[in-house]
């Protein structure tokens, strides 16, 4: 077995796991990058990347298809939110500053801009 050269392949990133992590990775940073948060990015996100991958499926899908990336885009949109929940929930326990590890000093840490923070 290869050892991967990267985080995000082709390959992974068909799967429902590496979906997933790029629909959190990509709103958390456009949320960080911008200081916007709207609650809408990652749904869209997510829908786009299904239908996406349904457009350039061999062979193309028929109407069902279409529905069925649908689906898949709110069953990705809810894995992301659940994924951006967990990290938002450890990144603001008390005791750690919002971002920073358990243990860690937390110096230079923006705390007005943590990169895990509820999307709603």
């Amino acid at each position: 077995m290869d050892i991967p050269q990267q985080l995000i392949s082709p390959d992974s990133l068909t799967t429902f796991g590496g979906i997933s992590v790029a629909v959190v990775a990509i709103t958390n940073s456009l949320k960080n990058a911008l200081g916007s948060n709207p609650p809408w990015v990652a749904w869209i996100l997510a829908m786009v990347i299904c239908v996406l991958g349904a457009v350039f499926n061999k062979p193309k899908p028929d109407a069902i298809g279409y529905v069925i990336a649908l689906v898949n885009g709110c069953i990705v949109y809810c894995s992301a939110f659940g994924m951006n929940s967990l990290g938002a929930a450890t990144s603001t326990k008390v005791g750690t500053f919002a971002g920073a590890a358990p243990g860690m000093s937390g110096k230079g840490t923006r705390v007005g801009r943590p990169f895990f923070e509820n999307w709603l």
